[in-house]
C-alpha cells in the first residue's frame, strides 16, 4: 500500500505544451506614466502603462525563459476601440521576432474588453492541437 502511493508521488510529471494567449489593452489610459521599469527603484524611471505590459509580454516570450522540450505558442490581441490579433499560435521564437518588429503600440481610443476577449475566444477555438490556454 504504501509503496504504491510512495511510487506514484514521485512519477516525472510530463509537460504539456500551453498556448499563451497574451489579451493587451491600448486604449488611451495606458499612456499613463505610473509604472516603475523593472528593477528600478528610482520614482524618476517611470515608463507609461503599455511599456510596462510589453516588456513583461516580450519577457514571457523570451526563449531563456522557454521550457525544455516543450513547444510553446503565444498569440497577441491588442484592443481598445476594436481587436487586432497581431499574431496567431506563433512559437516563442517567431513571437519575440514579431514583438521586435512592431514596437510599443501607441495608446488611443476606449476600453472595449469584450472585443479582446471576443478576439481571444476565437483564437483558442483555432488552436490546432487545442492546446491548454494560458
Amino acid at each position: 500500500g504504501d509503496s504504491l502511493l510512495h511510487n506514484e508521488a514521485n512519477r516525472r510529471r510530463v509537460a504539456i505544451e500551453s498556448h499563451f494567449i497574451m489579451v493587451v489593452d491600448t486604449s488611451g489610459s495606458m499612456s499613463e506614466m505610473d509604472c516603475q521599469q523593472n528593477g528600478a527603484s528610482d520614482q524618476k524611471c517611470t515608463i507609461t502603462r503599455i511599456q510596462a505590459v510589453f516588456n513583461e509580454v516580450k519577457q514571457l516570450a523570451s526563449t531563456e525563459n522557454a521550457r525544455t522540450g516543450v513547444s510553446d505558442k503565444m498569440s497577441l490581441i491588442t484592443f481598445s476601440d476594436a481587436a487586432e490579433i497581431k499574431f496567431q499560435e506563433t512559437s516563442l521564437e517567431v513571437a519575440q521576432k514579431h514583438l521586435a518588429k512592431m514596437g510599443v503600440p501607441k495608446p488611443w481610443g476606449q476600453t472595449y474588453y469584450a472585443k479582446g476577449l471576443r478576439a481571444a475566444a476565437q483564437c483558442a477555438r483555432a488552436d490546432q492541437k487545442k492546446r491548454p490556454i494560458d
